[in-house]
């Protein structure tokens, strides 16, 4: 990261409980605005146009509870995120740091 360099960082949470533990830490399903298609039978991540904007420009995204969720759920959190950055350069991609403790399960 250079010095001087704006970054989005934004923190979210398998639940709201989790996510309430930070500033502004919002639950992953709302940031994403994640919904079943239930004939598809798969999530998918719907968000507003201004979260959107916001995603795009996020430089890291910091993912707390990671052992709650399931496989399909970080997939397709993935796959929308890839999709939002098909066309850009590396400098431009979104770290992800995911955390939680597998002893809780």
């Amino acid at each position: 990261v250079l010095q001087g360099t704006p970054m989005i960082a934004q923190v979210c949470a398998l639940t709201w409980l989790a996510a309430s533990n930070f500033e502004r830490g919002v639950s992953l399903h709302n940031l994403f605005r994640m919904m079943v298609n239930n004939v598809a039978e798969r999530l998918l991540c719907n968000p507003s146009n201004a979260k959107t904007k916001v995603l795009k420009a996020m430089s890291l995204l910091i993912i707390d509870e990671l052992p709650f969720g399931s496989k399909d759920l970080f997939e397709t959190v993935i796959k929308f995120l890839t999709s939002l950055h098909k066309d850009d350069d590396d400098e431009s991609r979104i770290v992800i740091l995911a955390a939680g403790d597998f002893r809780q399960l």
